[in-house]
């Protein structure tokens, strides 16, 4: 069995070193699970979010296509609101077309009190009026390659 490699009782029987390699390599590929999908063409998408003049940090920016083709794209906002999109983990950009675009920012806070179950009570609020975080095509962008910066410029006075 010179040229030969038992897989241990797995085969049975032995089997040549070039059937084992390739046999891992399937094995490999079929736990990378999404490794063969291909990511589309994307368009750098930045921009800053501001709130009545003021540069809004923490809010989620989601850029959803309009004809319901691709993913969703999103970012959150930095100190500055500055954002700049993820279309998936290591691939920035979003597909290029027509978007609505919601942008969010809650605050948990504690007010000190406890519930029946003696858990601490929460107030919730949403930072952003819900004009703009409902995904109601409120806010728009066309996202094209090569684009300039996409700012948002919105206001607590919106209905």
């Amino acid at each position: 069995m010179s040229n030969a490699l038992r897989l241990g009782g797995l085969l049975g029987k032995p089997c040549s070193c070039a059937f084992f390699l390739a046999f891992l390599g399937l094995f490999a590929s079929l736990l990378s699970g999404c490794s063969g999908k291909k990511v589309p063409r994307l368009a750098a998408v930045q921009g800053t979010v501001t709130l009545d003049g003021e540069p809004l940090a923490g809010a989620t920016v989601t850029f959803a296509r309009q004809d319901g083709g691709g993913r969703s794209a999103s970012a959150v906002t930095s100190d500055s609101g500055e954002y700049q999109l993820r279309y998936l983990p290591g691939y920035s950009g979003a597909i290029p077309g027509e978007y609505n675009v919601t942008i969010r920012k809650t605050v948990v806070t504690e007010t000190g009190k406890k519930d029946a179950g003696g858990f601490p009570e929460q107030d919730v609020r949403e930072v952003v009026p819900l004009f703009y975080s409902r995904g109601e095509g409120k806010l728009t962008a066309t996202v094209v390659a090569g684009g300039e910066p996409i700012d948002f410029g919105l206001s607590t006075a919106a209905k």
